[in-house]
């Protein structure tokens, strides 16, 4: 009998353990829209089995031309798709530097333009933040950076 009990205590265990994962969190799209302030880079770069990491935060309220702030304006386009303006804060003030369309594949960014070696995906979004994660693969090397932005 003891054994049997051990043996639903074990299944019960690893059920429990097994119920859920990352991806079946919720995911509210209907915030991802507006203008979102970089407030935290993190990331690595390997080349030659060299690894370079950084852990940078930011304040997008109060940018200088020394600390590289970026934000960036997620507007929904009436096919369903996505454009995201991207701007750098330098010379005193905001400058555009790109322009990207991309649509929604559950939580996955697929570019519209012919750049299918980076990979987005957005790890959580809500009314306050947005958790991007892209990666990066070349004959050089393989970059990974998880960039968190809050609503401004």
């Amino acid at each position: 009998m003891k054994k049997y009990l051990f043996m639903f205590a074990l299944l019960a265990t690893v059920f429990s353990f097994s119920a859920c994962s990352d991806d079946d969190e919720p995911f509210d799209i209907d915030q991802l829209e507006g203008t979102w302030g970089l407030v935290r880079l993190q990331g690595y770069y390997i080349e030659d089995g060299e690894k370079e990491s950084w852990n940078e935060g930011f304040d997008p309220y109060n940018p200088t031309d020394d600390d590289d702030c970026e934000k960036v304006d997620i507007n929904k386009n009436d096919d369903g798709s996505y454009t995201m303006l991207h701007y750098e804060y330098y010379s005193g003030r905001w400058n555009m530097l790109d322009r990207e369309s991309f649509k929604l594949e559950g939580k996955k960014m697929i570019p519209l333009s012919d750049d299918a070696d980076v990979s987005a995906q957005i790890v959580s979004v809500s009314s306050k933040q947005l958790v991007v994660e892209t990666k990066y693969k070349d004959e050089e090397g393989e970059e990974y950076e998880k960039r968190t932005y809050k609503k401004m």
